[in-house]
């Protein structure tokens, strides 16, 4: 995050983000590269810094230095330049992260930055300066003579230690934003992209919906017999006891990788499912079944929870479960949540259908990916295969008890 130095409540600049500059021009202070204001660029705003002009001269090795308070790590600078004219003096500028605040710029393993001359910038799109040191001070300065330093606003982003390296795994792709980061799975793998293992998410009833409930009422967590969160004080109990014909359904709103379900039994009365099969969906239209509908063992009491594990993580919004057996015969009665998949873990493309492979190939699961190959009697790359198979060209059929007639990649 920013340290923020300037208080909007008492209107002051408070300890620790204390500024400090080589010399200065007129009241073009030090603070004021710290106020929140000048994004736009214009210096007579009264809201930009300038270092002593000596009459048109400059001065040499002029500097701006901010005190973050205590050493911590900097991840990166938005400075924003002067606009109006003379935005060529920030030209080459540096960073310095140190501990010491005194300006002996000597061991260069204490600068993270070099610029160029492309110094321009705008409101929107202000310099973008990536540092990766650990200090307590923040130094922009501009080497050489006859130097003057301008800069309008200047904020810096640290992160805490726990936080500096990224806890995004190897399969997955890092994406900064600003005092943080998100961790994106790779192609061919699913996951949160950071972590291991899994993570219980137990769905808020906004996520819920059942097939039916037992007293008629559709409202998830208004009765006693709709409250099918994993840790509810009662359960979800449907209608009938119909196998394939009653489910709990849990939405995660935006698609997820999803490495199995948690269930319990009804937490008031000793009463459980003691089997059931899983559907997945992207849409909550289309509907595929874990595992071609296997039949997966439920729970063996009412309290304790079952963690139910996919072979391989599916990537789905919904989830539905169908209880095929209640364990007393009575009406179905259970409680779900979803354990969604952390890290990221090879997806199974073959598996889930996500392959592109033509009808008349076969998907080969790899690390990270698929492959297609045409099946005999087709030929072609895998994703596009053509019939090869013809009669008239081929024919192995005894003409004299028989006709050879041709089919898609055999006859």
């Amino acid at each position: 995050m920013a340290r923020a130095c300037w208080d909007a409540v008492t209107e002051t600049f408070s300890a620790p983000c204390d500024t400090e500059q080589s010399s200065m021009y007129l009241d073009w202070a030090a603070w004021k590269a710290v106020d929140t204001g000048g994004k736009d660029g214009d210096s007579l705003s009264n809201s930009c810094t300038h270092t002593d002009g000596a009459g048109g001269a400059g001065t040499t090795d002029p500097w701006w230095r901010v005190d973050l308070g205590t050493a911590m790590p900097v991840h990166r600078l938005l400075i924003w330049n002067r606009m109006d004219f003379n935005s060529d003096r920030l030209n080459n500028f540096e960073v310095w992260v140190t501990d010491s605040n005194s300006p002996f710029f000597t061991d260069t393993s204490l600068r993270c930055h070099v610029h160029g001359i492309d110094v321009l910038t705008s409101v929107a799109d202000p310099l973008n300066i990536t540092c990766g040191l650990v200090g307590q001070y923040v130094w922009i300065r501009l080497p050489g003579t006859g130097k003057m330093l301008t800069l309008c606003e200047v904020e810096v982003y640290e992160v805490a230690e726990s936080e500096w390296q990224n806890t995004c795994v190897t399969e997955a792709a890092c994406t900064d934003s600003e005092g943080s980061f998100a961790c994106t799975c790779n192609t061919g793998y699913l996951g949160s992209g950071a972590g291991t293992n899994t993570q219980l998410f137990d769905v808020p009833y906004t996520g819920h919906a059942y097939s039916s409930t037992l007293d008629g009422n559709m409202v998830p967590g208004s009765s006693i017999r709709n409250r099918g969160r994993l840790d509810s004080p009662d359960t979800w109990v449907a209608a009938s006891r119909n196998a394939d014909s009653e489910w709990i359904q849990l939405d995660m709103e935006v698609s997820t990788a999803i490495a199995g379900v948690a269930t319990k039994g009804r937490a008031s009365l000793p009463r459980w499912v003691s089997s059931f099969k899983v559907s997945h969906s992207l849409d909550g239209i289309t509907w595929m079944q874990v595992h071609e509908g296997a039949i997966f063992p439920g729970n063996t009491n009412q309290n304790t929870r079952l963690d139910t594990m996919f072979t391989a993580p599916v990537q789905a919004r919904y989830i539905r479960i169908y209880p095929q057996i209640a364990a007393q015969g009575d009406f179905f009665q259970m409680r779900a949540g979803v354990l969604l998949q952390l890290g990221c873990v090879n997806e199974d493309e073959c598996a889930t259908q996500t392959h592109n492979c033509h009808t008349g190939a076969s998907c080969s699961d790899e690390i990270g990916s698929f492959a297609c190959a045409c099946n005999s009697g087709w030929a072609g790359d895998g994703v596009t295969c053509t019939d090869v198979v013809n009669c008239c060209v081929d024919d192995n059929c005894d003409t004299a008890l028989g006709v050879c007639a041709d089919g898609a990649g055999s006859f």
